[in-house]
């Protein structure tokens, strides 16, 4: 599985963990791992809200923004489908530390949302919502 994780805040997330909850998530969903890239940016609040007021219109910070890659974008030289780009704050990540959940753990929760978004996943009507919950939470039952 190609994942480019991109670090660009000075809290430091260990990128297997990363890498093991994308893959968990696309073996859940009955994704072959090896035949997908994605890309996940780790941040601040300042660059998410910038882009949920930009994308959707929204002018705060938010924990996870999803982007879909066209569906017709593969580069010739691979085999490998596209998924899109995943945006974490772990300003806002770490409001959901507490004696039970490690910013590692947050992290972990975020990126298999995010990844099960690229998927087609919507959460915006309670029964969404309460879907990708109960996918979330047994995917972050496997790691």
């Amino acid at each position: 599985m190609a994942i480019l994780i991109q670090a660009l805040h000075e809290k430091k997330i260990k990128q297997q963990l990363i890498r093991n909850a994308a893959k968990e998530t696309l073996l859940y969903e009955g994704i072959d791992p090896d035949k997908v890239e994605l890309s996940i940016v780790l941040t601040d609040d300042s660059d998410l809200q910038r882009l949920n007021k930009e994308y959707r219109g929204l002018d705060k910070p938010t924990d996870v923004l999803s982007f879909f890659q066209e569906d017709d974008f593969m580069p010739v030289s691979s085999a490998k489908k596209i998924l899109g780009d995943i945006v974490i704050s772990l300003d806002t990540a770490e409001f959901a530390v507490d004696e039970t959940r490690t910013l590692s753990d947050e992290v972990c929760w975020l990126v298999i949302h995010g990844v099960l978004h690229l998927l087609g996943y919507d959460d915006e009507t309670e029964k969404g919502y309460n879907e990708m919950v109960k996918k979330g939470l047994d995917i972050f039952g496997r790691l």
